[in-house]
């Protein structure tokens, strides 16, 4: 008995050591963000453009009201903000951190918010997998190139999008906006979180978006890096300055000199692929893919601050 009972103690430590482990790993990657710089080469414009980008905040906050990560986004004077995605829960009705964020960042400067998996549950009570834009398009049609309209798609839950536009927020889901930033015309396109429904869907939407007025400046937020890779890369002729994903969380936990070995979602769950964080150059543009600035599974980010990402163009 007395062996027994030494040996349910140990255990009992070695239990409370991992859970104490847990617990300061979680802390190192939760309650503090780092701010990544990118820079951009582009004959488009005379003057530097900045844009911060944000993606999976999942609803976490850095500071009160998230007046930290505010604070800081206010000293890096962007131009313009993007948003790729997945800054709320589904499953979880709270949209408050998100919409307050968003007011806040509204009156520093110009938002644009492309939906990821996330929002597209809660909002849709679906991700847009292929089956849900197949009944989406029997149902509602399409245009004559196959292209939906995703404001036409029914909401389940309407606060998210309703509270987004009235706090100013130009929410880009499968469309395109344009805007003057010092001079330069700057045009956005948001490429909805397809998961292999980018044919027929939004394929001209993105080839008329890129082939028209070529002389702006084209940026495109698409909430998973699977579109440029799949989808974008496919159509060799179109050329973009700057694309901005998310959802990988930076592989969540990251190796020194091998990159991240996780993602987030049950189709990425490959290991150092080199696809997770970073600025891609390829022969189309720029792909800049955030580490993101939360979590939403029970992995602790390991040596993976949470991130800013700021891109300059100039």
């Amino acid at each position: 008995m007395h062996k027994f009972a030494k040996a349910g103690k140990w255990i009992g430590v070695g239990i409370g050591l991992l859970a104490l482990v847990y617990i300061i790993l979680y802390s190192l990657g939760r309650f503090r963000f780092e701010v990544t710089f990118y820079q951009i080469e582009s004959d488009k414009t005379d003057e530097r453009i900045r844009i911060v980008g944000l993606a999976d905040l999942h609803n976490w906050t850095f500071g009160k009201d998230n007046r930290d990560l505010i604070g800081r986004i206010q000293t890096l004077e962007p131009d313009l903000i993007l948003i790729a995605g997945d800054m709320v829960v589904a499953g979880n009705d709270d949209i408050s951190v998100a919409v307050s964020l968003c007011q806040n960042l509204a009156e520093i400067a110009p938002v644009y918010y492309s939906f990821g998996n996330h929002e597209n549950e809660m909002v849709y009570g679906s991700d847009m997998l292929v089956e849900f834009l197949d009944e989406q398009a029997a149902e509602i049609g399409t245009d004559e190139y196959g292209t939906l309209d995703f404001d036409r798609i029914e909401m389940i839950d309407s606060r998210l999008p309703e509270q987004l536009k009235k706090v100013g927020v130009t929410i880009l889901n499968n469309g395109a906006a344009s805007v003057n930033v010092k001079g330069q015309q700057v045009d956005i396109a948001g490429v909805d979180n397809l998961s292999g429904g980018y044919f027929p869907y939004s394929y001209h939407m993105i080839e008329t978006f890129l082939t028209e007025d070529q002389q702006n400046l084209k940026l495109i937020i698409a909430h998973r890096p699977l579109i440029p890779y799949a989808g974008i890369v496919y159509q060799e002729e179109l050329r973009y300055d700057m694309l901005l994903c998310g959802h990988k969380h930076g592989g969540i936990i990251r190796i020194p000199g091998l990159g991240g070995m996780f993602s987030s979602g049950g189709d990425y769950w490959h290991w150092f692929t080199g696809y997770d964080s970073g600025m891609i150059p390829n022969e189309q543009g720029n792909v800049v893919i955030s580490r993101g600035l939360g979590n939403s599974n029970p992995l602790p980010r390991i040596n993976n601050v949470p991130e800013l990402v700021v891109i300059d163009i100039f």
